[in-house]
C-alpha cells in the first residue's frame, strides 16, 4: 500500500462496519493497480448493467 493512501486510509477512518468493509475493498482495489472509476464513468457502469440505454452524445450532456 502506498504512503498517500495510507494516510487518506488514517484520516478518513470508517465510523461504522459498512464503511470499514468498503474501505478495506478499495484499498484491495486501488492496491491491485486497478484504476477506480469517476462518478460519471460510475453512473454509466450502473445504467449499463440495469441495461438503460445511453449514447455518447448522452454522455456528453450528462443525459445517460
Amino acid at each position: 500500500m502506498n504512503k498517500s493512501l495510507e494516510q487518506e486510509l488514517l484520516y478518513n477512518k470508517p465510523r461504522t462496519e459498512l464503511g470499514k468493509k468498503l474501505r478495506e475493498i478499495r484499498a484491495k482495489i486501488v492496491g491491485s493497480g486497478e484504476v477506480l472509476f469517476n462518478w460519471d464513468e460510475l453512473e454509466m457502469e450502473i445504467a449499463d448493467r440495469r441495461g438503460e440505454l445511453w449514447s455518447k452524445k448522452d454522455e456528453k450532456a450528462n443525459l445517460y
